[in-house]
């Protein structure tokens, strides 16, 4: 877009970027109409703003709306390369996000520093998580790394645990895998799994990864997440499911709930930890196991079956795993029946 850098150029649009501010419609229609040509992309010549994207910071979205009308292209970007939709994304401003994906606002674009819009979803409010899920359902980047190597869900993780050690004013509780399992993005959800997100958090109603998901009927979510907690109201996963008529759901929540109970008594916490960590990570242990077993017997020296667990860093103690290896030691020989451990990811 073009920069302001006439005399005549700058004057007209730090006038559009005042009259944006103050609403005043009539007077930026006059300055469109009769100013400097395509006057509505033009960025400022200091920060690079646009008329769009001081809008969308601004939460004006009948200004936006108003704007686009007038020709305001929808990915005019600042200098520092931030979309009016990053504006919108940064503030939590949902209805401007929504009103700039209906004019064909890209969500993949990246600022100067690598950076595409669900660094600027990253917030633990409501708002941000809706317009985390936005970005995702209309094309956001989820595997999007900033020039310094940093992927957006490790920075998503790094965030909200500072944010939650350093925000006491923040009380929904809600968390970053929430908002992914709230998004229906597969890809997101394992993303912030192997960087280390606490699968088993739960916002101040009780609610789970798994309630989220099960709310907008994203059953393909539903096989990373632990299906039993109940919420505040006593619902779970499936029970939500159920409710909305969501099938698919239903039925992914029937099944999470059936292979959660292989995994051990009562709910302990460390099975649940467990579960949560061998969902993920199923083929990679099946592929590690298969290994010791050259005979393709499906069994291995349980002492072998600790090892490889120990070796990949699952979240359980040493009389834990000898729990496994006792559940899973069927014939009472010494081995472990690896294939019924490590639950089939479709079922």
């Amino acid at each position: 877009m073009p920069v302001a850098q006439t005399r005549l150029e700058i004057l007209q649009v730090c006038k559009l970027l005042q009259c944006v501010r103050e609403k005043n419609t009539e007077q930026i229609q006059k300055l469109t109409s009769h100013g400097v040509p395509h006057l509505v992309n033009y960025n400022d010549s200091e920060e690079g703003f646009t008329a769009l994207g001081v809008a969308a910071a601004a939460n004006d979205d009948e200004m936006i709306d108003f704007l686009i009308e007038l020709g305001a292209h929808p990915d005019a970007v600042d200098l520092k390369g931030r979309s009016p939709s990053m504006r919108a994304a940064e503030f939590g401003h949902t209805q401007c996000m929504e009103r700039l994906v209906k004019a064909g606002a890209k969500m993949d674009i990246k600022d100067l520093e690598g950076k595409g819009i669900l660094f600027y979803c990253i917030s633990p409010t409501e708002r941000h998580a809706k317009c985390l899920e936005i970005a995702v359902q209309n094309g956001a980047d989820p595997n999007n790394v900033s020039n310094e190597g940093v992927p957006v869900f490790l920075f998503a993780c790094e965030t909200c645990c500072r944010q939650r050690r350093s925000m006491s004013t923040i009380k929904s509780g809600r968390t970053c895998l929430m908002a992914a399992a709230s998004s229906g993005s597969v890809k997101v959800v394992r993303a912030i799994l192997e960087a280390g997100g606490d699968v088993n958090a739960l916002d101040i109603r009780h609610n789970h990864a798994s309630h989220f998901a099960a709310l907008n009927g994203h059953f393909e979510v539903l096989a990373c997440c632990n299906p039993k907690p109940k919420n505040n109201e006593g619902e779970t996963a499936r029970s939500i499911a159920k409710d909305r008529d969501h099938k698919e759901a239903t039925k992914e929540c029937r099944k999470a709930e059936k292979s959660f109970g292989k995994v051990g008594k009562n709910n302990e916490p460390w099975a649940i930890a467990l579960y949560d960590w061998v969902i993920e990570r199923q083929q990679k242990i099946l592929n590690m196991c298969t290994k010791y077993d050259p005979d393709e017997k499906g069994q291995i020296p349980k002492d072998e079956f600790s090892d490889i667990l120990s070796g990949m860093g699952a979240p359980a103690e040493e009389d834990n795993i000898k729990t496994l290896q006792a559940a899973h030691d069927k014939a009472k020989d010494g081995s472990v029946d690896y294939n019924d451990f490590s639950l089939p990811r479709n079922g």
